[in-house]
């Protein structure tokens, strides 16, 4: 005879457990990889060059989303736990067979269409304060929500969640995320650009000093060559850092403008210095 195992979990219980947060847990990832390659995507073709040209790595494109996604998801856990404490008086409400019960469920039924109208007239009546871009599939994600919560009310006790209906809308619903994920990177790499270009008149960038002369024609660069001996005979200013990746410096000029996006891409070499100024 076996010993009786009291509460202890077994790994049957843990397997369990773990092919229910494993699924989760890998979309999780997916989408802040990919928020992360369209919010630095954005940022770059705001300032005027490819984000292939910087090798950037998966690991910083994870590190670099989670301070920008994590308003977001507070909101997504706050509204699930909302969804949660309202669901158990909505849904035996909406089974009853009573006018208000079921004129609710057909709005419900008709999210999919009616929060994305909604959308389109706010945003149309805000003009450009509003994403329209982000505000439109966001509404659509969350009507179509909606909609498959209706329609399974009346059949909840036996509907499963290996139907053909429910993984349809799961994949559905899941296109959405990745939809609304790319917009908010493009709205949040782009102000993000424009901060950083805007704070040139309040920082004082850096200085480059190198051993030859690197040619930099750009509006608010200014260049000094040193006669007397030293390694270093040029030096650079009006320049600001953007980002050292892949063995080269990205550098803005003082004078870049929406109009004349200038990016100068140098090597991150012993033949240059970087000083940074404080």
């Amino acid at each position: 005879m076996s010993e009786p195992t009291g509460d202890r979990p077994s790994w049957r219980t843990v397997g369990d457990v773990v092919g229910k947060v494993a699924p989760a847990l890998t979309i999780v990832v997916a989408l802040s990889l990919y928020f992360g390659w369209a919010r630095d995507s954005a940022m770059t073709d705001y300032l005027g060059f490819p984000e292939s040209t910087r090798s950037t790595t998966n690991l910083t494109y994870e590190l670099g989303s989670v301070p920008a996604l994590f308003l977001p998801a507070l909101a997504a856990f706050v509204a699930l736990l909302a969804w949660r404490l309202v669901d158990p008086a909505l849904t035996p409400w909406l089974e009853r067979s009573t006018p208000a019960g079921r004129w609710c469920r057909r709005l419900l039924l008709f999210a999919w269409l009616i929060l994305p109208l909604a959308a389109l007239l706010i945003t149309g009546l805000a003009g450009r304060w509003v994403p329209w871009q982000l505000i439109v599939p966001a509404s659509l994600a969350a009507g179509v929500l909606l909609a498959a919560y209706a329609s399974a009310v009346p059949t909840r006790q036996t509907a499963r969640s290996s139907s053909p209906t429910t993984l349809l809308v799961g994949g559905l619903v899941l296109l959405l995320l990745f939809w609304v994920v790319y917009e908010y990177a493009q709205v949040r790499g782009e102000a993000e650009a424009a901060r950083f270009v805007g704070q040139f008149a309040a920082k004082p960038g850096i200085v480059l000093f190198s051993q030859e002369d690197l040619r930099i024609d750009a509006p608010g660069v200014r260049m000094t060559g040193f006669t007397e001996p030293g390694i270093y005979r040029f030096r650079y200013q009006g320049l600001h850092l953007f980002s050292a990746s892949g063995g080269r410096l990205f550098l803005l000029p003082h004078g870049w403008t929406e109009r004349r996006r200038h990016v100068i891409v140098i090597p991150d070499t012993t033949l240059v210095r970087v000083d940074y100024l404080g």
